[in-house]
């Protein structure tokens, strides 16, 4: 089969497209043919080394992409409720840039029947990291205030559709280009960063969701009301910072949940989500895909295609 390989840590020189055997799966695992994956930030920041620390395998390695849709090709002996044919997707880790991928029974949900695979390939770990950031992390609740950074990109598209159907304000920071879109999917206000300072417009917030980092985290300790909540998935927020301005202040990370992820796919089927591709990549374009994604400012999401 074919798969996605990095050979060192640094640009696109160290992608390789290579011929690798098929995976073998253990007793509680899938074996699923992938139909589609999503590109996510944390792939170009794993090709460069930086999660060396806690990704550092022997190379060449298989390490690239987190989530994915495709069909069950074999069950293990010891899984229930799935079974050859079915249409799965879900958050699986690292290494699903491949034709085939053996990923744990517990990680997989139903895709959601009225999304196609490329559609169901984009949602899983930035609409896990949305939900839980917003409700898990920081604790939303209806008639809040929260202020979700890059809402027009995938984690935070999301976040601006689950925190108004949760019944809180939503302002959201976009550029002017993406206003309207962030808008249509919820957001109260939408600041331009390119031209607003946000922090100069806005206070007493109860949660800033920062899903930029940079000077959006730099800039969002003051715009919380004391006891707020600064919840940032890029990077550690100050806590000298935060104790200065009396909030809660964390980094957080996803789990996977493949209940939640049934739910959303029932939201999905109701009308009541939606998600916008911004571009699909075979896999021989994925450096092309990693370069998109490295330079930011994406509305929706990237996909890698293994299936046309």
């Amino acid at each position: 089969m074919r798969a996605i390989r990095i050979t060192g840590y640094g640009g696109n020189e160290v992608i390789s497209l290579d011929e690798v055997p098929l995976p073998a799966i253990q007793d509680h695992q899938l074996l699923v043919r992938v139909h589609a994956s999503s590109v996510n930030p944390i792939d170009w920041k794993v090709r460069e080394g930086y999660l060396r620390a806690m990704l550092d395998p022997p190379l060449p390695a298989q390490i690239l992409g987190g989530d994915f849709s495709g069909v069950v090709e074999q069950v293990g002996t010891a899984v229930t409720g799935f079974k050859a044919g079915d249409e799965v997707y879900g958050a699986a880790g690292r290494g699903l840039w491949a034709d085939y991928v053996a990923v744990d029974a517990a990680v997989a949900a139903h895709k959601p029947k009225s999304l196609d695979h490329v559609h169901a390939a984009a949602v899983p770990i930035v609409a896990l990291t949305s939900w839980q950031s917003l409700f898990e992390g920081g604790g939303l609740k209806a008639g809040q205030t929260v202020l979700i950074h890059a809402a027009a990109g995938g984690v935070g598209g999301f976040g601006v559709q689950f925190a108004h159907q949760a019944g809180a304000r939503v302002v959201g920071t976009a550029s002017a280009a993406n206003a309207d879109y962030v808008r249509g999917l919820g957001a109260d206000e939408v600041i331009d960063y390119r031209t607003v300072d946000f922090s100069t417009v806005l206070h007493d917030l109860d949660l800033v969701a920062d899903y930029a980092g940079g000077v959006s985290l730099d800039r969002s300790y003051s715009v919380l009301k004391p006891g707020g909540t600064l919840i940032s998935i890029v990077a550690e927020p100050d806590k000298e910072q935060a104790e200065k301005a009396h909030i809660s202040a964390k980094r957080f990370r996803m789990h996977p949940d493949p209940a939640r992820l049934e739910e959303f796919g029932a939201l999905f089927d109701a009308g009541k989500l939606k998600l916008e591709i911004a571009a699909t990549f075979s896999l021989n374009e994925v450096a092309e895909a990693l370069d998109r994604s490295k330079a930011a400012h994406t509305r929706g999401k990237l996909v890698i295609r293994l299936v046309e």
